[in-house]
């Protein structure tokens, strides 16, 4: 590349603001990184940042790709001082070479006004990547959004202090150090992805906090229901029942067809946790199996939910699960909707066979705020049908 090729090239690189390079694209062969590299090189070190403008960076590597075909040692070719979010995931069998550990470490120097930051590097037997996160999320000292391994407590407690952190998502596994203390008072919305819920429990113990919002995407191998009914118990203790709005526990099985036996049912028991978060404007528990709560026991959630906004609660299709019939019927509709005056979606299961008294107008459901209404209508022989709610107050 002379001269005019490069100032060419220059020109529209400019324009470039984001790139994205996931899966195959992000495999490149040695001797491609190595021509590159050499053309490059040829020109002072303050050129040779090919994308200045580029705010958005996110590179995604498919697992087990080659350490030879890696894009990493070319990080340092993107990567400017424009930049502001970066996503990297290098899921890898092998320990990253220290070339590429180097490369990584220097991005806070190379974009040192990152605001998001998503990381994900696979775990083997001898490399734990907690530290290294850790140390280099803690040198971006605008950072408001962080998505990755589990860090130690100095660099939390580090990122708390900065005060900017708003969004805090965080991959617990069997490796993963464990935090106590409080999660920093600026984050809204906190994300647990736990590797199973006995991860969840022990994390949960440990901490506490005051989002607005919290998720958490649960894996599970097994269903074990004590564990699961520790976690409800724990949510009002570790989290301000007076500032979450926003909940969602969504467990996550590791097989691709979801036998029935694995979805975790949700159980009374899990109802007085919930109904002490009065301010919950969005609640979703939609994979969890319903089948044996009652009308009465709607009614009293629901009672206690007063400013529900969304209610997603077990109506979620799983790949080759039917659903037993539920308890439930008509008359647990009628009480959500009449309790929640300010629903906009409610997705509920409910047993279609038992029709609602002749009586019953479609009043109690104009007057609410319902934009988006699905309900999960099983009818006799077990099959299941999605009815919507005019069509069943109308009959």
């Amino acid at each position: 590349m002379d001269e005019t090729d490069w100032l060419s090239f220059r020109k529209y690189a400019e324009r470039v603001r984001s790139i994205q390079i996931r899966g195959r694209e992000a495999r490149i062969p040695a001797l491609v990184k190595q021509t590159f590299t050499a053309s490059l090189e040829r020109y002072p070190r303050d050129r040779l940042v090919i994308f200045p403008n580029l705010t958005e960076f996110d590179w995604r590597e498919t697992a087990f790709m080659s350490l030879h075909d890696s894009g990493v040692p070319l990080f340092k070719y993107f990567a400017g001082p424009a930049v502001t979010t970066i996503a990297l995931s290098c899921i890898r069998v092998q320990v990253p070479p220290a070339s590429e550990l180097a490369i990584l470490s220097d991005l806070p120097n190379l974009c040192p006004n990152v605001t998001s930051f998503t990381v994900f590097f696979s775990y083997t037997w001898n490399y734990d990547p907690s530290g290294q996160v850790g140390e280099m999320a803690s040198r971006w000292k605008r950072l408001r959004s962080l998505r990755s391994c589990a860090i130690s407590q100095s660099d939390m407690d580090k990122l708390a202090s900065q005060r900017t952190l708003q969004t805090l998502g965080i991959e617990i596994t069997t490796s993963s150090p464990v935090y106590v203390g409080r999660v920093p008072d600026t984050v809204q919305e906190l994300l647990l992805s736990p590797w199973d819920t006995t991860l969840c429990t022990r994390y949960l113990q440990n901490v506490h906090g005051s989002p607005t919002i919290c998720r958490l995407f649960i894996g599970m191998h097994h269903v074990d229901e004590a564990e699961i009914e520790t976690l409800f118990q724990l949510l009002p203790l570790c989290l301000d029942t007076s500032r979450l709005e926003h909940l969602t526990i969504q467990p996550r099985s590791v097989f691709v067809r979801t036998r029935l036996s694995e979805i975790p049912k949700f159980r009374t028991a899990f109802i007085p946790p919930l109904v002490q978060f009065s301010s919950l404007r969005e609640l979703d528990v939609d994979v969890f199996c319903t089948s044996q709560l009652d009308d009465t026991e709607y009614a009293r959630m629901a009672k206690s939910l007063s400013h529900l906004r969304r209610l997603k609660i077990g109506t979620a299709k799983l790949s080759s699960v039917i659903r037993p019939c539920p308890v439930a019927t008509v008359f647990a509709v009628i009480a959500v909707v009449t309790y929640c005056p300010h629903l906009e979606t409610l997705c509920i299961p409910f047993d279609g066979r038992i029709m609602p008294p002749s009586s019953l107008t479609q009043a109690p459901f104009s007057s609410g705020e319902l934009r988006q209404e699905w309900l999960g209508d099983h009818e006799p022989g077990g099959s299941s049908t999605v009815t919507c709610l005019g069509d069943v107050v109308e009959g």
